[in-house]
C-alpha cells in the first residue's frame, strides 16, 4: 500500500508515486475494460507511448514539495484515454497500417468495431474527469472543452487535405488546435488542479509552445528518419494528405516542387524518396528547425516567468527538451 498524505480532505502522494499509479491506472483502464472490449482495448495496450500528456499534467500539478493531488493522477488518464481515442481515429481515417510498430486497431478488428472502441473511450475519459472534484480555486479547465477543440482542429486539418498552398500561418492554426491543444490541457490540467491562479496562463501558453514544438519535431521525424526508426514509412503524413511544415516550407522556396507534387498526385502514386530529397536540397528542414527554436525560445520565457522551485522547473525544461528532440 502506497503511503499519503491527507490535507484538507484532498489526498496527496509524491509525484514518483503519482507516475507509478496513473501508467496502473491507464494500463487496467484498457485490459480490464468490459468483456466485449477487452480484446480491443487489450490490443491498444499493446501500442501505449510514453505517454507525455499525462506526466505533463503530474509535473505541473505538483507543488514545492513534489506532492501531487491524487485526482491529477485521474486527470492524466483522462486525457490519455482521450488521445488514444484520437489516434484510434486518426488511425480509420488514415487507414494507417500499424501505430508504434503494432498493427493498428482498424486493420486487425474491422473499421466498425475500431470507430466503437474510440467512442468508448473519449466517454471513458469523460466520465473519468467528471469524477473529480470540481471545487478549486483556480477556474478555467475542462476537459471537454479542450476535446472540442481539437475536434475541431482535426476537421481544420481534413480541410486542408493535399492543399499545397496552405500557408505557415495556416499550418501554426491547425496544429495548435490539434497537438498543441493536448499539451496545452495537460499543463493547465497540471496548473488547475495545483491551484495556481497567478499563473495559470502561463502555464497554458507553456503547454502550448511545448506542443507546437512538438509536432514540428514529429514532421522531421517524417522526412528525416528511415522507415525502421520512425516505425512508419518515410513522408507517411503525405500519403495521408496531411501537408506538414517542411514541405510547406520547401515549396515556398521552389515552386517547381509544388508543380511535381501536383504531378504526382495525379498519378496517386507519390515518390517519397524524390520529394525527401528535394525537401533536403532546398532546406525545408533546416527552415523547420529554425521556427521549432523561435517557438523554444518563447516557451523558455514562459518558463521563467512561471517562478518554479529548482526541481519542479527542471522537470518542465526536460519536457520542453524531450519535445525539441534536445
Amino acid at each position: 500500500m502506497i503511503n499519503r498524505r491527507q490535507v484538507s480532505e484532498r489526498v496527496y502522494v509524491t509525484l514518483t508515486q503519482s507516475f507509478t499509479e496513473f501508467e496502473q491506472l491507464l494500463l487496467s483502464s484498457l485490459q480490464r475494460s468490459p468483456a466485449p472490449l477487452r480484446p480491443y482495448l487489450g490490443h491498444l495496450a499493446r501500442s501505449l507511448g510514453k505517454n507525455l500528456r499525462g506526466k505533463a499534467l503530474l509535473i505541473s500539478a505538483s507543488d514545492e514539495e513534489q506532492k501531487v493531488d491524487a485526482d491529477a493522477i485521474k486527470l492524466a488518464v483522462a486525457l490519455e484515454l482521450f488521445h488514444l481515442a484520437t489516434l484510434v481515429h486518426d488511425d480509420i481515417i488514415d487507414d494507417a497500417s500499424t501505430r508504434r510498430g503494432i498493427e493498428s486497431l482498424h486493420r486487425k478488428f474491422g473499421r466498425k468495431q475500431a470507430v466503437l472502441c474510440g467512442d468508448y473511450l473519449f466517454a471513458q475519459a469523460i466520465d473519468l474527469s467528471a469524477s473529480i472534484d470540481m471545487d478549486r480555486e483556480t477556474d478555467g479547465f475542462e476537459l471537454v472543452s479542450y476535446a472540442k477543440l481539437v475536434c475541431i482542429g482535426e476537421i481544420r486539418q481534413g480541410s486542408n487535405n493535399f492543399n499545397f498552398d496552405l500557408s505557415v500561418r495556416r499550418y501554426l492554426s491547425t496544429i495548435r488546435g490539434k497537438t498543441a491543444m493536448l499539451f496545452e490541457a495537460a499543463l493547465a490540467g497540471g496548473a488547475w488542479i495545483l491551484g495556481e491562479k497567478d499563473h495559470f496562463e502561463g502555464y497554458r501558453k507553456l503547454g502550448r509552445y511545448i506542443g507546437m514544438i512538438f509536432q514540428m519535431m514529429d514532421d522531421l521525424i517524417d522526412i528525416e528518419q528511415t522507415q525502421e526508426m520512425a516505425k512508419k514509412p518515410i513522408l507517411s503524413d503525405l500519403n495521408a494528405g496531411v501537408i506538414t511544415l517542411p514541405l510547406i516550407l520547401s515549396i515556398q522556396e521552389d515552386e517547381l516542387l509544388r508543380q511535381e507534387l501536383l504531378r504526382q498526385k495525379e498519378t496517386s502514386h507519390f515518390e517519397p524518396q524524390k520529394i525527401q530529397q528535394w525537401i533536403f536540397k532546398v532546406g525545408g528542414d533546416k527552415k523547420t528547425r529554425t521556427l521549432a527554436n523561435r517557438y523554444y525560445q518563447m516557451a523558455l520565457a514562459e518558463l521563467d516567468q512561471l517562478s518554479l522551485g529548482e526541481q519542479k522547473r527542471k522537470q518542465l525544461l526536460g519536457l520542453l527538451n524531450k519535445a525539441a528532440g534536445k
